[in-house]
């Protein structure tokens, strides 16, 4: 499947109208049960805007994922963290809660 963020927009928009994406078990006054496809329910509920930009941050992260683990990205270097210098003063006491 194609990670960019037009082809992930289109492929959420083929999807969200199919019985994959939501449907309804329905039974008429005659009592004939059948399924009715409703796709997803809440998708009028949220703008168009919203799946489209949450379609191509999706693309982003799955190009990112894809090239660190094809080893495209450069890594930070292995190791133990080197330790701060601003962190080796000491802890300060505070000598007006101590007991006298």
């Amino acid at each position: 499947m194609p990670w960019t963020g037009f082809d992930l927009i289109n492929a959420f928009n083929a999807w969200k109208k199919t019985d994959a994406a939501g449907r309804v078990f329905t039974v008429d006054i005659a009592g004939v049960a059948e399924w009715v496809v409703t796709g997803l329910a809440w998708r009028t509920q949220v703008c168009q805007q919203v799946f489209e930009e949450a379609a191509v941050d999706c693309g982003k992260g799955l190009k990112a994922w894809s090239d660190s683990r094809a080893r495209k990205m450069p890594r930070p270097p292995g190791g133990v963290p080197a330790v701060e210098e601003e962190n080796r003063r000491g802890a300060v006491v505070s000598t007006a809660q101590q007991a006298p």
